[in-house]
């Protein structure tokens, strides 16, 4: 069961609505995982084409680059910190 949802059915057992919590949740999360599976297809070449606009912007930007030199610092935080 999730921590932090309790589901109370009346003269039902406990066991008995773990049971119903968990075939309801992976009813609800299959079709949620679906959702988000198209939702994030459909959004990749976007992020893609945004990416590249990043990386091409902070070429121009040798402080940005400097930045990049950091552990952890990629192109869009380095243009954000500029």
């Amino acid at each position: 069961m999730h921590p932090g949802i309790i589901i109370i059915v009346p003269n039902v057992t406990p066991v008995l609505q773990r049971e119903l919590f968990n075939a309801t949740l992976d009813h609800i999360g299959a079709r949620d995982l679906t959702n988000s599976v198209e939702l994030l297809d459909r959004l990749n070449p976007t992020i893609a084409e945004l990416n590249q606009a990043i990386e091409q912007e902070v070429e121009k930007w040798p402080a940005a680059q400097r930045l990049m030199s950091y552990p952890g610092v990629g192109p869009l935080t380095a243009l954000a910190s500029y």
